[in-house]
């Protein structure tokens, strides 16, 4: 019977074995395109069997076989991944859960509760998986057959599987957070005042870098709690392999190291905390640095400003290399535990029972080994949480500190004449806490359309009663009631990243002959005219082809555009000579101008337009607001001839000026508009040249890889004998055992050393010098390049250089690399080992690593295609975040900001398809190796 039931167990395995392999061959050679004829599928649309392999990424590959990957080849995003619908989730959240701002784990389950449980679910299967292993290995040592063989072979197949969707739901985690706070941050900038937005640095920090770090953490969520699982689970084996007495022993190493680890972690999170405030000055001190590129080359700054660049970046890296310096310790103390608590074992073992055998050395050694990569796992885990957790709350700080600008003011309303009423209104300024009154008891009654001009010194408090007005200041007493429609220009010009067209219109139905009358009575034709493009051509915050005046121009063409009844200027004449300075009192402000049916209210030190408003308003030096009539323009019988006087230019001497040679007002036809198209990202062949890896080498210090090299290989040559003197131990007798206990002990003492050695040497020698000295090439490259290429390149993707793209050069590129080099050292002492003691495992090894490069081939070019899509769609982000933070107050006041939210989702979008596809694909040739690798 027992005989039947052994060929039963071993037929069922050999089927399950066979049923799994020709799937996974079915899946290799059945592309899914075969199926549904289109490359755009939903993972839903598939079979269980083919979404369990991440099939619906086979399209994408295949195209990246013969193509270049473009957008459009993406699979579509979820629903549930939109970013309006995650935006509607997070408002749900907010009001059911007050507390949610204080707890990441707590969020991310409210959120998405069936992820966050599967995933759990998934690893803990994967663990258990991974702690029987240690168990069969046992057994089939014991008594080897087939069917432990075999059993084993499946459950680390099953592991396999388990791990990779474990990671797929974190990475729906990780979308759906990306995706939901980087729209609340740019939803928040609109609900800041701007005294807030002036104190506070930009938000682009938060996205590129608080936001990411969040990610990056999210998608290994599971190893906070799996790894101290696994190394328990792996402690409850040890008891039934070794004894409670023996694992008790074993145990006295961790509660030694205990301390130290709490210690170092508690400096590491304050050298976290310290790290992102550095980073945020570096941060703000290139965004201000760009947006002020065509300044600093016209007087020749550029190595003023590389120097305050590179002292910010000093005091980042400093920050940087005592964060090093604690993980170097945390990591060879983590490494230098297990095989502690292994020799503790060992020794209490042979106490014990005597003698050491093959079939109790090598499982207990298995499951040290499953307990030194737990614990080298909550090591990394820990840092990532540590960042994580201070991230987020920095993310929520931001997020919480939106005000409500209305408390001062009754709601606006667009019938009737326009008016704007002040009683008792006072403004104050917030100095070290204590509250400075710069204007007190501001009594203001403006009825119907008519100029009023705005004076007083400077810093006196002009622009803050225009900001006031507008709703971007709260006053500290008094009501503001206005009715009508309100539109505005800032006293810096400001435009948005788009065409010239786009800005003037600002959201507004395209009206040709009002566009052009607004044009002309801005004196924007010639300028227009001059231009290649036209009113086509692309205008940034920080952009060099225009000039000040330029720019002052289209922003007062935009506030007229908008056909609001109550204008707002802030000194729209500054930057302007005295001939279009005159045009425009003309043609806009003046009594027979564009604007004569709006309330206008303008600050300004022009004589000229003082003398034709209605009312003055000065600001005294008692802090008052004083409001005086002018002489008696407006009741002068000869408006006419007053008119001529102050404007001496007549109509046709005014077109001279204004308009492009031969051209007169009347016959000036639309200008050519033609979408601007965006230049494209210069794409590569899909490798990285030899030269880029020289070039990146050839920064660190000149010994640096050589110290970092020679330190894995000391490292590994004692890892290799410390697994050599276990196997004499296990053939030796019991009074020679003891001899190779203490040299098991030694080597590993030292195997720390070297650990510690090795990611010292890779920080202070190799990465902290690369970083420091690619971010002054690129600071340098950046300051050194022509005006052109400010005018050119869009100011996302300028930061997106100096955010992302640094931060993965300082953080996740560093730890890969360091993650390579010890893979890759463990990984050729493996096979070199197995060459040796089983030589007639070479072919298999050969075919298994002819279709391991096969597969990183096919992955590699498909993740190139998809990360250059992803920095594609990234760039607009940053862009448009920048944009809104600078222009605030007057997108707010045009009412854009909806529109301009939606369209930042739709943008939103498209980022988290590239990057939810991007990470899946590293679990799509995770499978696929794990599978054979097995």
């Amino acid at each position: 019977m027992s005989s039947f039931m052994g060929s039963w167990h071993q037929a069922a395995s050999i089927t399950t074995i066979a049923i799994i392999f020709v799937a996974f061959l079915f899946e290799l050679m059945s592309p899914i395109k075969s199926q549904i004829d289109r490359v755009q599928i939903r993972r839903g649309d598939l079979s269980l069997v083919h979404q369990s392999f991440f099939s619906w990424l086979d399209p994408i590959v295949d195209v990246a076989k013969s193509r270049k990957v473009v957008e459009s080849d993406l699979c579509d995003l979820e629903d549930k991944l939109l970013s309006s619908n995650l935006s509607e989730d997070y408002k749900r959240i907010a009001e059911k859960h007050t507390s949610i701002d204080s707890s990441l784990v707590k969020y991310l389950y409210a959120s998405k509760p069936t992820e966050t449980i599967l995933t759990v679910l998934c690893q803990f299967g994967h663990i258990l998986t991974k702690t029987s292993t240690p168990l069969l290995l046992q057994k089939f040592l014991e008594a080897p057959s087939i069917q432990h063989l075999l059993v084993l072979f499946c459950l680390r197949l099953m592991g396999s599987f388990l791990k990779n969707h474990s990671s797929f739901y974190a990475t729906i985690l990780a979308t759906s957070f990306k995706a939901t706070f980087t729209g609340e941050i740019y939803n928040v900038v609109f609900q800041l005042s701007k005294n807030t937005r002036r104190k506070e640095e930009a938000p682009i920090s938060l996205v590129e870098a608080d936001i990411q770090r969040v990610v990056d953490w999210i998608v290994d969520i599971n190893d906070i709690w799996a790894a101290p699982l696994a190394a328990s689970l792996s402690i409850g084996v040890l008891v039934t392999v070794i004894g409670p007495m023996n694992t008790a022993i074993s145990l006295i190493a961790l509660i030694v190291i205990y301390p130290f680890l709490q210690v170092l972690g508690t400096l590491m999170q304050r050298t976290i905390g310290n790290l992102m405030e550095r980073k945020d000055i570096r941060t703000q001190t290139v965004t201000e640095t760009i947006s002020k590129a065509k300044t600093i080359k016209i007087y020749g700054w550029e190595s003023a400003f590389e120097q305050r660049i590179h002292h910010a970046r000093q005091d980042e890296l400093n920050s940087m290399k005592v964060l090093a310096l604690v993980q170097g310790l945390i990591s060879g103390i983590m490494s230098l535990c297990p095989q502690l608590m292994a020799s503790f074992a060992l020794f209490s073992m042979w106490i014990s029972r005597g003698c050491l055998t093959t079939s109790c050395v090598f499982p207990i050694l298995g499951l040290f080994t499953i307990l030194d990569n737990s614990l080298s796992t909550v090591s990394a885990s820990l840092f990532g949480y540590l960042s994580a957790k201070t991230s987020f709350r920095r993310i929520q700080t931001f997020i919480l500190s939106s005000e409500n600008l209305n408390s001062h003011r009754s709601e606006p309303t667009s019938h009737g004449s326009p008016s704007i009423l002040m009683r008792s209104v006072s403004l104050c300024s917030s100095d070290g806490g204590a509250t400075k009154f710069f204007l007190k008891h501001i009594h203001v009654d403006l009825m119907g359309p008519q100029l009023v001009t705005l004076a007083g010194s400077v810093g006196s408090g002009k622009t803050a009663i225009l900001d006031t007005v507008a709703g971007d200041l709260t006053p500290q007493e008094g009501i503001i009631t206005v009715n009508g429609i309100m539109a505005c220009q800032s006293q810096i010009p400001w435009v948005m990243s788009g065409s010239i067209r786009e800005n003037i219109i600002f959201g507004k139905e395209y009206d040709p002959d009002w566009y052009q009358e607004v044009i002309f009575a801005c004196a924007l034709r010639e300028d227009l005219g001059i231009l290649p493009r036209g009113d086509a051509t692309i205008v940034s915050p920080s952009a060099t082809n225009l000039s000040g005046g330029q720019k002052s121009r289209i922003t007062l063409a935009r506030a007229i555009y908008s056909k609001a009844n109550i204008l707002l200027l802030d000194d729209p004449l500054t930057s302007i000579d005295v001939n279009l300075r005159q045009h425009i009192i003309e043609h806009v402000l003046g009594p027979q101008g564009i604007a004569k049916n709006a309330l206008k209210i303008v600050s300004t030190s022009s004589s000229e337009l003082n003398k034709i408003a209605h009312w003055n308003l000065l600001i005294t030096d008692d802090k008052k607001l004083q409001m005086t009539k002018p002489l008696t323009y407006w009741e002068s019988e000869n408006q006419e001839a007053s008119l001529q006087e102050s404007f001496p230019l007549c109509e046709k001497g005014l077109s001279q000026n204004c308009l492009p040679r031969g051209t007169h007002p009347s016959s000036f036809q639309d200008i050519a508009v033609q979408t601007p198209q965006a230049s494209p990202t210069h794409e590569e062949d899909g490798t990285v040249p030899f030269s880029v890896y020289r070039q990146w080498l050839s920064l660190c210090h000149p010994l640096g890889w050589a110290v970092v090299i020679l330190c894995i290989v000391c490292g590994r040559l004692v890892q290799l004998y410390s697994t050599y003197s276990l196997t004499r131990l296990s053939e030796a007798s019991h009074e020679n055992q003891l001899a190779h206990l203490y040299t098991f002990l030694a080597s590993n003492l030292l195997q720390a050393f070297c650990t510690m050695g090795f990611i010292a040497a890779a920080w202070f020698l190799c990465l902290l010098p690369t970083a420091c000295r690619l971010h002054q090439q690129l600071v340098a490259g950046c300051l050194n390049s022509p005006i052109q290429f400010f005018a050119d390149t869009t100011t996302g993707q300028i930061l997106n250089r100096f955010t992302n793209d640094i931060l993965k050069a300082d953080g996740p590129i560093a730890s890969y690399i360091i993650v390579v080099i010890i893979t890759g050292s463990i990984t050729c002492m493996i096979t070199c080992l197995l060459l040796f003691t089983a030589p007639k495992s070479s072919p298999g090894i050969l075919v298994i690593g002819y279709v391991f490069f096969r597969l990183q081939k096919r992955y590699r070019s498909t993740a190139r295609d998809i990360r250059r899509i992803e920095l594609e769609t990234r760039d607009p982000l940053i862009t448009s975040l920048q944009d809104a933070w600078v222009g605030a107050s007057s997108i707010k006041l045009f009412r854009m900001d909806d529109i301009l939210v939606r369209q930042f989702r739709h943008k939103i979008n498209r980022n988290s398809q590239s990057f939810f596809i991007r990470t899946c694909l590293e679990q799509w040739v995770d499978l696929r190796l794990e599978i054979l690798t097995q």
